[in-house]
């Protein structure tokens, strides 16, 4: 969002939203943590005033998402962003499991899973009024406030931001990708015991994905038809762009892929170029 109004942030319980509120305070936001339901008329009356001066984000939580959101749209002129995260069930059961935090569903009787489907039941309630949708899966806190840096910091020298993200199809898709890609069509090094328990970070996994002629067909054609695609995206007016690749357990071919379309885009100077290794760390027996 490049002009003034609100950010109404919120999404599932421990997805990040704490996280993100120290980022927005970085870049110079007032924010606004859990404001009473019943005073949602009057703060937005107030930020709406103050507009021009202020940038403001108000934090809800997501049982109270959908009447912040219609309230914020009542007030007539105000420029209203939403932003939801959410992150995939295992990731939240971890975060719990190490914070030892509860679930605030679960001081109602729920268990942490009921809690969780319920969260995500309430995301698919006001997705259809959500700018952002950003999923934490995986996503350390310095990476993570990068992104949202992206996505809110003004650069004047950069036309969009492009996320490049590498994932294994066996720990789910993004939930925030744009386009998704396949590359599980390149020989895969995990069946190869040298190369196993190399990254595609490795200069031998680099070389062995490189080297096949299909990583050159692909690269060539991912090149010029998603640079085509983005112009289009760009006149559209978007500041953020969001391109998954996928492999199967998301640790070779698709962190080379990644790397190497980076180093092309990062070329053009309109293109600033976020690079995101989801699974990487996630060695499997199997792939």
């Amino acid at each position: 969002m490049r002009s003034r109004g609100v950010i109404l942030l919120t999404g599932m319980s421990g997805a990040g939203k704490s996280t993100a509120l120290l980022a927005f305070e970085e870049l110079g936001y007032r924010c606004i943590d859990n404001p009473p339901a019943d005073l949602y008329t009057a703060l937005f009356e107030l930020v709406h005033h103050e507009a021009n001066a202020i940038k403001t984000v108000i934090s809800v939580n997501l049982l109270n998402a959908k009447k912040a959101i219609e309230k914020a749209r009542h007030i007539e002129g105000l420029r209203i962003h939403v932003i939801c995260l959410v992150a995939s069930l295992p990731d939240i059961l971890s975060r719990y499991k190490l914070t030892r935090h509860l679930h605030p569903l679960q001081a109602e009787g729920y268990t942490l899973a009921k809690a969780i489907d319920i969260d995500l039941s309430l995301v698919e309630a006001i997705r259809p009024d959500v700018n952002d949708l950003v999923d934490t899966t995986g996503m350390k806190v310095a990476f993570f406030k990068e992104k949202l840096f992206s996505l809110f910091r003004h650069t004047p020298e950069k036309v969009m931001t492009i996320s490049l993200v590498s994932f294994g199809f066996k720990h789910g898709l993004p939930m925030d990708a744009d386009m998704v890609m396949d590359v599980r069509v390149l020989d895969n090094p995990f069946h190869h015991e040298q190369l196993r328990s190399l990254s595609g970070l490795d200069p031998k996994i680099i070389s062995f994905v490189r080297e096949q002629a299909m990583f050159q067909t692909i690269t060539k054609n991912v090149e010029k038809n998603l640079k085509g695609y983005l112009d289009v995206v760009i006149d559209q007016g978007r500041h953020y762009y969001e391109f998954a690749v996928g492999c199967t357990g998301g640790r070779h071919r698709s962190v080379v892929f990644v790397e190497n379309l980076a180093n092309v885009l990062r070329q053009d100077p309109r293109f600033d170029v976020l690079v995101y290794h989801r699974d990487i760390d996630k060695f499997m027996n199997q792939e």
